[in-house]
This record gives structure tokens, C-alpha cells and sequence, in this order.
């Protein structure tokens, strides 16, 4: 209350001090209500925290510092992307997407965590590439990259931006993923193609049409009934 309806400033000390509290309720509200005060005294107490031995202090610190002004703690939150901790580093890469607008060392601090170990991590740079994807074109390219991710979910969500955006040019890349034996993968690619639309997607949902699984087939039929709305190509 003091810090996120009366933003206490004086009551800094007091709040950050239930920070260190045993239990993580009153630790994330602590970090709330310090988030609501800020100022210069916050803002070092989770400078310093970023740089703790302590895991969670380091997680405190990359969820505070995105939200009181991720574009002024660009070089902490660029460090906590290094972070052992796989937490740590997803929520410094959650904090850095806002700021990373136009911004080609961001970018590529980002990129680094294209083959990062953890698949949360990376499934956060999956989420993190669709925004991105939004004003920077360029994006997609990384998008398609983690096509090739061995981690199903972030497969899904690279496919899912990619049919956001209708980037047909990546439809020779999703055309062999449509006879994958991983089912979801398959039906996913099916999806992805019938939403991008062009002729190299139509001609692969008619192959699908003959795919051994019924699921991919009614997929495909699906996907090619969704086509023939938006665009009036119909099937031969």
C-alpha cells in the first residue's frame, strides 16, 4: 500500500528490506511497491542486486530493472542474459524487448540466445522475435531460424509468427516439416501454410490430402478450405 497507492519514498529502506523476506508473497509485493516509488535509491539497491552471488536477488533485479526503465540498464540487463540461471536470463530477455527497438547491439544480444540450453529461454526468444518482428522485417529471418530448434514448442511458435506475418518466402522451409512424423509439428506446418497462401503452400496442401494420417488430412482440407475463402483459388 504505501508503495503502489501512496509511493512512499521515504519508505524506501523499509520496503526493500521485505525483499530478503522468507516468503515469496511478501517478496513480490515488496518488489511492486518498490518498482511504484522508484528513484535513485531503487534504482541502485537492484543495480547492486544484479550483480549478487545470490540466484534470486539476480532474478529480483532483472524483473525490477525492465520495468523502471530497461532502455537506462541496458548494459545490466545485456550481463543477466548470461546469466547460470536459466530464470534469470528469460526475464532479462522479456525486460530487453521493449527497448530493443533500432537498437543492433540489443539485437544481437538476443541472437546469442538462439541456441541457449534452456527451451523456456528459448521459447521467450520465440515470443520475443514475433514482436520484433513487427517493425523490424528483418526479424523474420531469426524467426525462421528457430524452425530448426529442437524444442517442439518453440518450433510451433516460430511457425505461428511466421503465418502472423504471411511470409510466403519461407514456405519452402515449412513444405518437408509437412511429412514429419512428429504429428504436431505436421499439423502445425499445415496450419502455417495455409495461412501464408501462395501456390508453393496450395500445391502442398493438396499432397497433404494424401497423407497416411487422417489428422494431417483433415488439416490439409482444413487449410485449403481457409485459402479458398480468403482468396477464391479453389481446388482442380
Amino acid at each position: 500500500f504505501l508503495g503502489t497507492t501512496l509511493r512512499c519514498r521515504h519508505c524506501a529502506p523499509e520496503i526493500l528490506d521485505f525483499l530478503q523476506h522468507p516468503y515469496n508473497d511478501v517478496k513480490e509485493a515488496a518488489l511492486e511497491a518498490a518498482v511504484a516509488i522508484g528513484g535513485p535509491e531503487v534504482e541502485a539497491h537492484f543495480l547492486e542486486m544484479a550483480h549478487s552471488p545470490a540466484p534470486l536477488e539476480r532474478f529480483l533485479a532483472a524483473a525490477a530493472l525492465g520495468r523502471l526503465g530497461a532502455e537506462r540498464f541496458v548494459h545490466e540487463l545485456v550481463q543477466l542474459l548470461h546469466d547460470p540461471v536459466e530464470d534469470v536470463r528469460r526475464l532479462a530477455l522479456e525486460a530487453l524487448v521493449p527497448a530493443a527497438q533500432g537498437d543492433a547491439s540489443i539485437h544481437a544480444a538476443l541472437l546469442s540466445l538462439v541456441h541457449d540450453p534452456s527451451a523456456p529461454v528459448r521459447l521467450a526468444l520465440a515470443e520475443a522475435a514475433a514482436h520484433l518482428a513487427k517493425t523490424d522485417p528483418a526479424w523474420e529471418d531469426h524467426v525462421a531460424t528457430l524452425l530448426e530448434d529442437p524444442d517442439d514448442w518453440v518450433r510451433v511458435r516460430a511457425m505461428e509468427t511466421l503465418a502472423e506475418r504471411r511470409a510466403t518466402r519461407f514456405a519452402p522451409r515449412l513444405i518437408p516439416m509437412v511429412q514429419s512424423d512428429n504429428t504436431l509439428l505436421a499439423i502445425k506446418a499445415v496450419e502455417t501454410l495455409g495461412h501464408m497462401g501462395g501456390h508453393a503452400a496450395f500445391h502442398a496442401l493438396l499432397a497433404a490430402l494424401a497423407n497416411p494420417n487422417p489428422d494431417i488430412q483433415a488439416a490439409a482440407e482444413r487449410a485449403l478450405d481457409a485459402l479458398d475463402t480468403a482468396s477464391g483459388e479453389m481446388r482442380p
